[in-house]
């Protein structure tokens, strides 16, 4: 392969693991306080098999999660971007390629949190007059 071409993809690779950061980690490389790490990916095949049961886990586990803060701590463990993007669409959760990681995790924890909260607030209203007593 030619040495431009070869140069061009490892940028467009590079860009597309910076764009998956999060800003205070590129701070962190940029202050020499951080590196990037070179890991090697599994087969895709393993790893898609492993993304299914472990959006059903997550998902699971969102379920179960009774507020933001809860949620935003589970999501903090999927490691990359890609990964929570492909999470989020299989949940026909509209996102694009422009979010960040945050407004990501965002649209994910109002989809499963932000709903069930919003129930349970609609279902506690009084329903029998505006909140005075007649007496």
């Amino acid at each position: 392969m030619n040495k431009k071409i070869s140069l061009a993809k490892s940028l467009r690779a590079l860009a597309s693991v910076l764009e998956g950061l999060e800003d205070r980690d590129i701070e962190l490389v940029l202050a020499g306080k951080g590196k990037l790490v070179f890991v090697p990916m599994e087969n895709q095949k393993d790893s898609k098999a492993k993304g299914a049961t472990g959006h059903a886990s997550i998902m699971e586990q969102l379920n179960e999660c009774t507020d933001r803060d809860k949620a935003r701590e589970l999501l903090s463990e999927i490691t990359n971007k890609e990964e929570i993007a492909t999470f989020a669409k299989s949940q026909k959760i509209h996102i694009t390629k422009n979010d960040r990681r945050e407004e990501i995790e965002n649209k994910i924890i109002e989809f499963f949190i932000g709903a069930k909260l919003r129930t349970e607030a609609i279902q506690s209203l009084n329903m029998k007059g505006g909140g005075r007593e007649d007496g």
